[in-house]
């Protein structure tokens, strides 16, 4: 919501007319300048188009763009975007991509709750690291939960997921474990996931840097590969913003 001015015309007493100001509020599409406390990340860089959807509204992604819970941007063809959190973590989305903010709450002194559900195409995540909380992103088939780290998810056409991490450790799940059982279905839901973060044993794979990726289909388990430096070069190139 902003304050736009809008300009009523009254009868005054004394001159035939008279001009009065009123101020309200009106909705003019998402905020460029939100409140940080309801605002998850802000888009900080645009290359070509990309579109944002929340509810039944939607229109066009700019820079300084607010988006907050609730909202899904989704990039053209051979655009780039990114994204800067509260937290000081920053995300890239590659072309053709489309990602949704399940939930964001950063606040000084509380443990950082972040999910975000990557649908489609390739998101790269620098996450700043801070004591407790929960950083995830589900796909359709996969679910990651990450400190503070580098890496790099993929959706494929197939629904199918690849993770790959440039630094720290990064936990990952299959959302659809070929038991039936549901790994995800909700943000923060995944107990595998946690179980691994606790040092427990879980179905998880722990991903650490200089290992494969790991690439998980739905209706199976996720499976570790060998590192194929090449490839990796170029999904990095895929999220360059130059």
């Amino acid at each position: 919501m902003r304050l736009v001015p809008v300009f009523l015309w009254t009868p005054g007493p004394s001159r035939p007319t008279a001009w009065a100001v009123l101020a309200m509020a009106v909705w003019a599409g998402p905020s460029l300048a939100a409140d940080p406390a309801a605002t998850a990340c802000e888009v900080r860089s645009l290359k070509g188009s990309a579109q944002w959807q929340q509810g039944a509204r939607q229109g066009a992604v700019q820079a300084g763009l607010a988006v907050p819970a609730g909202m899904e941007l989704r990039t053209a063809k051979g655009a780039r975007l990114k994204l800067h959190c509260p937290d000081d973590s920053v995300l890239v989305m590659a072309e053709q991509s489309r990602l949704l903010v399940e939930h964001f709450e950063s606040v000084a002194g509380q443990p950082r709750m972040a999910s975000f559900m990557l649908k489609l195409g390739l998101l790269g995540q620098k996450v700043a690291p801070v004591a407790g909380g929960h950083w995830q992103v589900r796909t359709p088939s996969a679910v990651t939960a990450v400190r503070g780290t580098e890496f790099l998810v993929e959706v494929d056409g197939r629904q199918a997921t690849q993770v790959h991490v440039l630094s720290g450790e990064v936990a990952v799940e299959s959302r659809e474990p070929p038991d039936g059982s549901a790994a995800a279905s909700e943000p923060f839901s995944s107990k595998g996931v946690q179980a691994q973060w606790r040092g427990e044993a879980g179905p998880g794979i722990v991903l650490q840097p200089g290992q494969g990726g790991v690439r998980c289909q739905q209706g199976h388990s996720c499976a570790q590969g060998r590192r194929d430096e090449a490839a990796l070069q170029r999904l990095q190139q895929r999220l360059a913003l130059d």
